[in-house]
């Protein structure tokens, strides 16, 4: 009889489901028994493989409003739907084993933005930071962003350059503005920033850049019109081991280049996991790699 599975998706918009099910699409339509689960939150890696399970089992994929329907006759589709629930609940198994910050506020959705308070230590962190290159402007919205699924992945990204270094990886604080990008639109991503979308003609080639002061970053500030006001993000930034490039630029590096002196377990170079430059006399670092920063704060200020 004729059924289905039934994935809600949330927090992954519609271009990643139709590329999900545009990987297997012309599979003939099957039919069989049904089942429908309905989650909080999601990445693009669990939708993707989501499509090539549902491609194993010779099941098909469908998408509508954020909807993910899988088809297959009925014993490909309870084999399907057996694979695709387990690898589902181990996505949810690692958000659960992933502790969240105890400065968050509880939350029920995936994203949650949070006004700190200016009599805070929390604030006066923040502001100090702020003030110590920008000391003429004033700060007037702190919002922590509390976003479960950007958080896991950056916690995950956390694991996998411990279990490469044998340490825990090196992790700064930093500012980045984000030009004429609204930076609501950046925090709603699950990866946060993607690389693909990055500037190719930039100091050190095409990355994700942060900078040690507030100061570089207000040249790129996202400006608001109403009311009148500059936007910029606190993001927290694995930089790893990095390669120290000081002043000397290299517009052509689309990932980081290799470190002479760490070796892998075949004798080759490792790469280093970020860029270290200077420019205009503030220190930046640069990514290459989606996932490996988590925006942290916004602010707003004039």
């Amino acid at each position: 009889m004729p059924g289905t599975i039934r994935i809600i998706v949330r927090g992954v918009d519609q271009s990643t489901v139709d590329r999900a099910v545009s990987s297997i699409k012309g599979l003939p339509e099957r039919e069989s028994r049904s089942k429908h689960i309905d989650m909080d939150t999601t990445s693009t890696e669990l939708i993707e493989e989501i499509g090539e399970i549902a491609k194993t089992f010779q099941a098909t994929v469908e998408a509508r409003d954020n909807i993910l329907t899988v088809k297959g006759y009925r014993h490909q589709h309870d084999s399907a739907v057996n694979a695709i629930f387990e690898r589902i609940h181990r996505y949810m198994r690692s958000l659960n084993h992933t502790p969240l910050p105890e400065s968050w506020t509880r939350q029920t959705k995936n994203l949650k933005m949070v006004d700190v308070s200016q009599s805070s230590s929390e604030w006066a962190h923040v502001n100090n930071k702020f003030s110590a290159t920008l000391p003429n402007a004033t700060i007037t919205r702190i919002q922590r962003v509390q976003k479960k699924d950007t958080w896991v992945n950056f916690c995950i990204e956390k694991r996998k350059l411990k279990e490469k270094w044998g340490v825990e990886p090196q992790e700064e604080e930093l500012f980045h503005g984000t030009r004429k990008l609204n930076p609501q639109d950046l925090i709603k991503d699950e990866a946060g920033w993607r690389v693909q979308y990055a500037n190719e003609d930039c100091l050190w080639g095409k990355g994700s850049y942060f900078a040690v002061n507030s100061s570089y970053s207000h040249t790129y500030a996202y400006q608001s019109q109403s009311p009148p006001s500059y936007q910029m993000l606190v993001a927290d930034v694995l930089i790893g081991k990095f390669k120290d490039f000081g002043a000397t630029s290299d517009r052509t590096l689309k990932k980081p280049p290799a470190l002479p002196n760490e070796l892998d377990d075949d004798g080759e170079p490792r790469l280093a996991d970020s860029v270290k430059g200077i420019t205009k006399g503030c220190v930046v670092f640069i990514l290459y790699d989606n996932y490996r920063a988590y925006p942290k704060y916004l602010l707003t200020y004039q």
